[in-house]
């Protein structure tokens, strides 16, 4: 039996090499023996079977293959032609050998200098054996040597016999004095060595150094502080050149380079030397203003040299402007005609008189806007004391039939924060048109035990547009999201409905999931985002609430409590590690008892309650998160939120926020009473109501309500009341906004109410309205005459029967 292939692809060899032909003599790869074994062949030289016929005869080879000769016929197409010459040349040429020699032997390089490479030198491989040679492998020890292109030696070729290649080196110190390596060639007749040696010369180089490492300033805004140095000296044994001498970082424009400074772009400081570079503070707002100074030079083991800067700006007496809304956005409005006007209310929140210097309308379509001069409105000229308010009152005439219209209001005075912008936008066309929105348009449960549910959370889908939305689906996705609604198949004009979204991960690891509304409205569909993580075996943690509005406060007063539960649905306990306030406004918010405390444990099943109060430090809208931290796995945090209100402003309330109308048996929903009230320290300007089309509001004194028509105003600590009626027969599910300079902003109401029909058998009763006491009381005695006689009637024809 002949030899087999190698398993592998194998080395490439010359022709009719023999060293190749006693590798695939011995190897027993394929067919499981090798032709050296003593029941094929055995070993060479021998002449079993006849082996000496193949010697120098491939074709003898292939042939006892092809004719199964000894049941050679196992290797029959898995040997190349190449192979069968290099096993016919071991045949004929049994006892091989490979010579190997390196010259020279070792190599000396001249001095180089640190960092620079020399000339190449030259060491050649000669084969003198009576088989080709192979290399394998070609390497250098030392970091100091470099093998170099050009030589004919490589990793995995051979030489010829007779034959030689050659290795370039060269010689690149990395450091001063004597330096050494070794060349190594991993050969068939074993490794060579040659001895590499060389100097490594030093070179002048320079070398940098800044003192201080940081420097600390402060100032009132708008003014300079007092100059400091910063100091660079050069220690090393060459020129420092310096490249560029810059001041860069989040408020860099606070800072300056100061008269004196003798460091400079293009400089150069003399190995020995110093310069230096003097720094002043100019802070362009309060707070933590940082920055850093920054020295590029050709050290490039330093290079650049920076100096941390940290200055404190502190306030001036100073106006300072807020907007209770930062943007206006008007809905489809005809052509030529104008829409009501829109409300801002501007506050001067600062420490000074705010001087107004002008107010104007610009941007693309400015032209589609206009300013409104109700009473206590701002004016190009208004002087705003401090802790006083305006408002700036905008309607919108589109001039185009249809498109989108842009605009702004601008604000240029003395506060500290000129100019304050307001965005405007409009829309031309047809004036009935529905808006959809999610309330909120993102929603995150946080880590959930795997096959647990989370506390379901709401969604607020709203149409704040002026036609009936059609609602042509709602889902979620994926299937570890779930969808409970009462929406229906369309959603009227100012209206709103709840949306429960559940979460039950199905497996460990993030899970992006999305809420879906497809509509008649424009930019259909509409989506929110849901997140929440699946956690093996892990705690669900949810709050329910999940979120705490406290109602409009003055600026500096504390609120009542409000309260939240935080449970734990899952599968096992949590480990409070931490729990506390964040977000932009974390400090005007405030724990007043806290029973889930860091360090203790939640069981499986359990619960504990936190108790806040909202104290806002400023006017505005303020928000926050209360948030938890675990041993393992997240919480999604208790959302906070309230609206600050300055002192010496107006403040609107609407009492009830929520109404539920309701209805006598088979009667229509009656109205219910909306007190109005000014608790703020201002007069209130009521400009206007949002109504939705299945309501109407009774002022004036008719049917029971005594707020004048708008625009009215309100004394500090005055109140009246509007009677909330429906304007239709049906249902009602719908929300009603105030407008007014209230430092609160829009008040929304939301108002509910299903008639109580279809009560008892046989025919209706109607009793027309029910707006006052009188029609009451008639129509409850008519009810009882009623029922009385239904009861009496069958007595009265079974005693006739009787008798």
């Amino acid at each position: 039996m002949l030899l087999v292939s190698l398993c592998f692809q194998p080395q490439t060899a010359l022709a009719a090499d023999a060293s190749n032909g006693k590798t695939l003599y011995t190897s027993s790869s394929i067919a499981g023996t090798a032709c050296s074994n003593s029941s094929c062949h055995g070993s060479l030289p021998g002449t079993k079977n006849k082996i000496q016929r193949g010697a120098n005869s491939a074709s003898t080879i292939l042939s006892a293959i092809n004719s199964n000769t000894g049941g050679m016929g196992i290797f029959r197409n898995k040997l190349s032609s190449t192979q069968l010459d290099d096993i016919a040349a071991y045949i004929a040429n049994p006892n091989l050998s490979a010579t190997a020699a390196v010259s020279p032997t070792s190599l000396s390089f001249a001095s180089t200098s640190v960092g620079s490479s020399s000339a190449s030198q030259t060491v050649t491989l000669t084969n003198s054996g009576t088989v080709s040679l192979s290399v394998s492998s070609i390497s250098i020890s030392g970091s100091d040597f470099a093998i170099v292109s050009g030589g004919s030696c490589s990793a995995g070729s051979s030489v010829a016999i007779g034959a030689s290649c050659t290795v370039l080196t060269k010689f690149q110190p990395t450091a001063s004095g004597s330096r050494s390596g070794t060349l190594s060639l991993v050969t068939g007749a074993g490794t060579k060595s040659v001895a590499l040696s060389g100097t490594g010369a030093a070179v002048s180089a320079p070398t940098a150094q800044i003192s201080p490492g940081s420097l600390s300033f402060a100032s009132t805004v708008g003014q300079a502080s007092a100059a400091q140095t910063v100091t660079l000296s050069n220690t090393g044994t060459a020129a420092l050149s310096l490249s560029s001498v810059a001041i860069g970082g989040t408020a860099a424009s606070d800072y300056s380079i100061a008269t004196g400074t003798s460091c400079s772009s293009s400089g150069s400081v003399a190995a020995g030397a110093s310069c230096v570079v003097l720094l002043k503070f100019t802070p362009g707002a309060t707070g933590t203003r940082s920055a850093s100074l920054s020295i590029t030079h050709n050290d490039s083991s330093h290079s650049p040299s920076t100096v941390t800067l940290t200055g404190t700006g502190t306030a001036s007496a100073a106006g300072q402007l807020s907007v209770d809304a930062s943007s206006l956005s008007f809905s489809a409005q005809a052509q030529n005609t104008s829409s009501s006007a829109k409300t801002v209310t501007v506050s001067n929140s600062g420490s000074a008189a705010a001087q107004f210097s002008s107010l104007s309308l610009s941007g693309t379509n400015a032209g589609d806007f206009a300013f409104t001069s109700p009473g206590g409105a701002c004016t190009a000229s208004t002087s705003l004391a401090v802790g006083a308010s305006c408002t700036i009152n905008v309607t919108f005439t589109p001039s185009v039939s249809s498109g989108t219209r842009t605009a702004s209001v601008q604000i240029v005075s003395n506060a500290i924060n000129t100019p304050v912008t307001i965005s405007l936008s409009g829309t031309a066309g047809s004036a009935s048109a529905p808006i959809p929105a999610f309330s909120p348009s993102t929603l995150d449960f946080g880590s959930v035990g795997v096959g647990s549910a989370a506390a379901a959370r709401t969604i607020t889908l709203s149409n704040s547009g002026t036609a009936s939305l059609s609602i042509s689906s709602l889902n979620v996705s994926p299937s570890d999201y779930s969808l409970s609604h009462n929406c229906g198949a369309s959603l009227a004009a100012g209206s709103s409905c709840a949306l429960q979204i559940g979460f039950t991960p199905s497996a460990s690891g993030s899970i992006a999931g999305t809420l879906s509304l497809s509509s008649n409205a424009s930019g259909s569909p509409l989506t929110a985002a849901l997140s929440g993580s699946g956690v093996a075996g892990g705690a669900t943690l949810s709050w329910s609430p999940d979120t705490l509005s406290f109602s409009s406060t003055v600026v500096g007063v504390r609120t009542a409590t409000q309260s939240a539960t935080l449970s734990n649905t899952g599968s096992s306990a949590a480990s409070l590690t931490a729990i506390g306030l964040a977000g932009s406004n974390a400090g005007d918010f405030i724990i007043d008892s806290n029973g889930c405390t860091a360090g203790s444990s939640l069981a499986p099943g359990a619960s504990c309650t936190v108790a806040m109060r909202f104290a806002p430090s400023a006017a505005g809208s303020r928000s926050a998160q209360l948030s938890l931290s675990l041993s393992s796995g997240t919480a999604a945090p208790l959302n906070l939120n309230g609206t600050g209100v300055a002192s010496g402003s107006p403040l609107l309330t609407a009492s009830p926020t929520s109404m539920t109308l309701s209805s006598l048996p088979n009667q229509p929903l009656q109205p219910q009473a909306l007190v109005i009230a000014n608790e703020g320290a201002a007069l209130l300007t009521v400009s206007s109501y949002l109504i939705p089309p299945s309501l109407t509001l009774e002022t004036g004194g008719s049917g029971g309500g005594d707020c004048a028509a708008a625009p009215y105003t309100l004394q500090p600590g005055a109140s009246c009341t509007v009677m909330v009626t429906p304007a239709t027969g049906g249902s009602i599910d719908a929300q009603l906004q105030i407008r007014s300079n209230s430092s609160g902003g829009t008040v929304t109401v939301m108002v509910s109410g299903t008639p109580n029909t279809n009560v008892g058998g046989g025919g209706a009763l109607l009793l027309g309205r029910y707006d006052t006491p009188l029609h009451a009381t008639l129509s409850l005695l008519l009810l009882s005459a009623l029922l009385l006689a239904r009861r009496l009637i069958p007595l009265a024809s079974k005693k006739r029967t009787h008798s």
